[in-house]
């Protein structure tokens, strides 16, 4: 696997990760797709999502139950948006053939809330709050996981694992049924033999769940809630409690190498990842408030044993303070179970 740290440079032509997936080489391409029409059956769900785990085989896909995008990720040697598109178009219709047919865009990044104008994906533009059809969604035996706001509109209370460092320990950081829930469905994210659907054995298609082809890449967050707001680019940075400099930074561009994000990047190696920012217009936020996280895919079995805690732990051990604040770096960790959006709106 390519090491992006050693990718790092000073170059202005490097590419800015709040903008766009960084790739670590060609082997995946990340894209979102859109169907020309909702299914509004199980029956249409399930020989959707069926014939694009044999049809088109990819790494790593979710299917949003609200709107029917489905976020992907596949080989870049075997794929591209316009074979993606004619393919899914041929064989992935609903009922009968050429009933729908399928936009195919390359991903941008992971973007939700509300200065992304994603409202309709989620409960009141938060991130964390990601809407599902109850009739349809994989969440909807779990309680704990998914919610109603008191009609008749469902949401996931949870979409991402958490795993804070320093405090929590390996046996303590799933103690919410919640997020008992959440790390254990995200744990069965492979293609457990569904297959067996076009064999006659009846086998519902997970919406709103991440899965995978059976091998191991999955998608992890980091929280960098110390950057505040802009990209350390003398555009708009806001330095936290009182702090004058970006010491911990070293250079004025957070994704300088040898800087604290590079560390960050030479510590995981992701195969591709990208920086999601978020705040909440609605509550008069002026951007200083921002749910900011450096999204990213690897290898499920990099950080065994221990995994999303593994990781945590790791990540937690490269130390540093990224704001020059003279607090230490605290950060959430975990695993990203049902993706919101891979283009930006």
């Amino acid at each position: 696997m390519a090491n992006l740290y050693s990718s790092l440079t000073q170059s202005a032509s490097q590419p800015n990760p709040s903008e766009q997936w960084v790739y670590a080489s060609d082997q995946y391409k990340i894209y979102e797709i859109t169907p020309s029409a909702v299914p509004d059956t199980r029956a249409k769900w399930d020989r959707v999502g069926h014939t694009i785990m044999n049809s088109i085989n990819p790494d790593y896909v979710m299917i949003r139950s609200l709107d029917g995008v489905i976020l992907m990720v596949v080989g870049n040697s075997r794929w591209d948006a316009a074979s993606l598109k004619q393919t899914m178009d041929r064989e992935c219709f609903q009922a009968t053939a050429g009933d729908v047919t399928y936009t195919v865009e390359a991903s941008t990044g992971y973007f939700a809330g509300r200065d992304d104008g994603a409202t309709d994906l989620t409960l009141d533009g938060f991130s964390d709050n990601p809407l599902i059809d109850e009739n349809f969604s994989h969440w909807r035996t779990f309680s704990d996981v998914m919610q109603v706001d008191g009609g008749s509109t469902y949401y996931m209370n949870y979409n991402r694992t958490q795993s804070t460092n320093p405090g929590a320990t390996a046996a303590t950081w799933d103690d919410e049924t919640g997020e008992r829930d959440l790390i254990s469905e995200a744990a069965k994210a492979t293609n457990y033999n569904l297959g067996n659907y076009f064999a006659g054995r009846y086998n519902e298609f997970p919406l709103d769940l991440a899965i995978t082809n059976g091998g191991n890449l999955r998608m992890y967050h980091i929280d960098m809630d110390e950057i505040n707001q802009g990209d350390g680019t003398g555009n708009d940075t806001s330095i936290t409690s009182g702090a004058t400099t970006q010491t911990g930074a070293q250079t004025d561009n957070i994704y300088d190498r040898n800087g604290f994000f590079s560390v960050f990047i030479g510590a995981c190696n992701p195969l591709m990842y990208t920086f999601s920012r978020l705040f909440d217009i609605a509550d008069g936020d002026d951007g200083s408030n921002r749910d900011n996280r450096l999204v990213f895919f690897l290898e499920q079995d990099k950080f065994t044993p221990g995994g999303e805690f593994g990781m945590s732990s790791q990540i937690a051990g490269a130390g540093g303070d990224l704001e020059g604040d003279g607090s230490a770096f605290d950060n959430d960790v975990g695993m990203i179970v049902a993706p919101v959006r891979f283009t930006r709106p």
